[in-house]
């Protein structure tokens, strides 16, 4: 990557990006040959692409972090609502059998908590949805340096 910086309208500075950050180029790249230019820019692309691939694969490990926290929250939390709705189910089906036909009271609870289940289950999978595990980072950086690639190209 090249950057100029000035101070003042008629003094330039070259620099080049490398590994430690920007150093300053020993020479313009107005007075360099062109296969100083194009190993400088090959050179340039490489480093691009390899932090890009950093970055995907930085941003990658995050979201199966937060795909995997998701999922066993998720498990844990069907476990533990299965082991208390076991009792309070027992009790809404024996106080709900004072009124109405036990069988009749056990089916209408059963109903109630299919239906509950049913809802929790569809918010969990929402959560594990592709959209959510996307790299949006890294997307939107790939597509800012094709863009800046593009303006570079047409000069």
């Amino acid at each position: 990557m090249r950057i100029q910086g000035t101070s003042s309208p008629s003094k330039h500075w070259h620099f080049t990006t490398t590994e430690d950050g920007p150093k300053p180029m020993a020479t313009a790249p107005e007075s360099q040959s062109l296969p100083e230019l194009v190993g400088g820019l090959a050179n340039d692309i490489t480093k691009l692409i390899r932090g890009e691939v950093q970055l995907a694969k930085t941003e990658v490990n995050e979201k199966v972090s937060q795909a995997t926290s998701g999922a066993a929250m998720l498990a844990a939390g069907g476990i533990i609502a299965f082991s208390g709705f076991l009792i309070l189910l027992l009790a809404a089906v024996f106080a709900l059998a004072n009124v109405v036909e036990p069988w009749l009271s056990a089916l209408i609870i059963g109903a109630v908590v299919l239906i509950v289940g049913a809802v929790v289950l569809m918010k969990g999978k929402s959560n594990l949805s592709a959209n959510n595990l996307k790299p949006e980072r890294t997307i939107h950086s790939v597509k800012r340096d094709v863009e800046l690639g593009k303006a570079e190209m047409t000069r």
